[in-house]
């Protein structure tokens, strides 16, 4: 049982401060920021933002905004551990699990805790939880996919691929920013999960203008919607990211 410890933030966003809210999750200290609904009290969506590796969720909060384009939304940013990856091998940086039992799969049970801290304290509606990621981050939406699909709404990973996209998933509403320009994550890597994303939602061939570089694949029957958003940025993540993922949950 994960024991939540809340403080306030010194330093303002913007204006805006979140809360710092720590969780004993088997014994480990994990952390994230929250900000509350500018709305509602109750029954608001709730939405999970994943950090890169070697990022931060203070990072995430200032580079994706969803809680300035979602102002409804409870939006939670999670820090991430210290975790090897390739380009890490000895895990000195902040990030997630990239498989089913890796690290003791401490990530989906920090999720885990999350989930029932949000429905507890904050009255969130259970059928209204999202979750957006970048890099490892996004690596590790796809993940939980694999591993908690009934838990989430729709999902918005950016610059990311995944073992996890296995034909077995479900179908889910689904946002995928990727860039031709990536040297982090090559294109190559992620044009074949964006594939993979488009076969699992049973998507047609050919899509429509959704919003400026955002090409909507309409799930059609047993299927679900797919936005690829095609951006020239790299592996930076685009300024109006956070507008285009709010309004794609908002419409999931």
């Amino acid at each position: 049982m994960a024991v939540a410890i809340i403080s306030l933030l010194l330093t303002a966003f913007h204006g805006f401060a979140p809360a710092k809210v720590q969780l004993q999750v088997e014994g480990v200290e994990r952390s994230f920021l929250v900000y509350d609904s500018k709305i509602s009290k109750t029954d608001s969506p709730l939405v999970l933002v994943f950090h890169g590796h070697g990022g931060s969720s203070e990072q995430a909060a200032r580079s994706f905004r969803l809680h300035d384009s979602w102002p409804e939304a409870v939006t939670v940013y999670p820090q991430g551990l210290p975790t090897s990856t390739g380009r890490d091998p000895e895990g000195k940086r902040a990030g997630w699990q990239l498989v089913s039992g890796g690290n003791g799969d401490r990530d989906i049970k920090f999720v885990d805790a999350i989930l029932r801290w949000a429905i507890e304290k904050h009255r969130v509606n259970p059928k209204r939880v999202y979750a957006a990621g970048h890099s490892n981050g996004g690596a590790f939406v796809y993940l939980l996919w694999k591993a908690r699909s009934q838990a989430f709404a729709a999902l918005a990973p950016s610059a990311a691929s995944s073992t996890a996209l296995i034909s077995q998933l479900p179908p889910k509403p689904i946002m995928v920013l990727a860039s031709e320009s990536d040297r982090i994550v090559s294109y190559d890597v992620q044009e074949r999960a964006i594939k993979r994303v488009k076969d699992i939602c049973r998507s047609p061939e050919k899509g429509a203008a959704w919003a400026k570089e955002c090409t909507l694949y309409k799930g059609g029957a047993g299927g679900a919607d797919v936005v690829v958003y095609l951006h020239e940025q790299g592996h930076r993540l685009p300024g109006d990211a956070g507008e285009k993922i709010a309004k794609f949950f908002r419409e999931h």
